[in-house]
């Protein structure tokens, strides 16, 4: 197994990768009902556990292909969700941002770069105007919109030095503000420094013992995203993470 700063434990991960397979296979089965029920839940369940099925295969040693196979199969269900009517938060748009930008699955991405704020806003999910603000920015920058990003950037980075949003708010949202600014200035210094703030903001997040053994703390699918919108810019970043696999972008 690789080796992660935030000490996750082996025999409970091997689990929750063979819990994971097994609810998709399960699921695979029922493919066809929720596709004619337009069961836009069914399908983000499905995407989720092949999301954590992708990082597990990762933490253990699978090779590119079998990676880039389980994120592929992520970004199929959420294509499917999301044409099924379902409701995105500014955390789940921005992750079904980073894989459709991974996959490079262009149904997916054309339609949430066309997105407004109001078509990432679910009514009951209770979300900072920080995680709305980076996710403008990260949907500027993949509709290569820079100027746009930026005031977003701006905006969100301002109301991180009020006291506005909590802790776990500012801890969750500063590294990604910092990417996306570095990424539509094109700016390589601070792309260094924000990677590193990143790897050390997923250090921090998933040392806490309730977050130690969560699959998304393998392998950081938004980051990774942000990092290949920066690779299309034609930048390049020499730090390569556990959480941030750098060969990801490059198989």
């Amino acid at each position: 197994m690789r080796s992660y700063p935030h000490k996750p434990k082996e025999e409970l991960l091997a689990e929750s990768l063979k819990n994971s397979r097994e609810d998709y296979e399960s699921g695979r089965s029922k493919t066809d009902q929720a596709e004619a029920k337009r069961s836009a839940i069914f399908f983000k369940r499905q995407g989720d556990t092949a999301t954590d099925v992708a990082a597990l295969e990762y933490a253990f040693g699978a090779d590119w292909t079998e990676v880039r196979r389980w994120l592929d199969s992520s970004s199929a269900a959420a294509q499917k969700a999301v044409e099924f009517g379902l409701e995105l938060d500014p955390i789940l748009y921005m992750t079904y941002l980073a894989l459709a930008i991974l996959c490079s699955n262009d149904v997916l991405l054309d339609d949430l770069k066309a997105r407004q704020r109001s078509e990432f806003t679910d009514s009951t999910v209770k979300a900072d105007e920080v995680f709305y603000l980076a996710a403008e920015a990260m949907r500027d920058i993949a509709a290569a919109r820079p100027e746009d990003a930026l005031n977003a950037v701006q905006a969100g980075l301002s109301r991180l030095d009020t006291d506005g949003p909590n802790s776990g708010t500012k801890l969750a949202n500063k590294a990604i503000l910092l990417l996306e600014e570095a990424i539509a200035q094109k700016d390589q210094t601070k792309l260094a420094a924000a990677v590193s703030a990143r790897i050390e903001k997923d250090k921090t997040s998933f040392s806490r013992p309730a977050a130690r053994n969560f699959p998304g703390g393998l392998l950081d699918v938004v980051g990774l995203g942000l990092l290949k919108l920066a690779a299309d810019r034609g930048m390049r970043t020499a730090t390569d993470s556990v959480y941030l696999p750098t060969g990801l972008l490059e198989n």
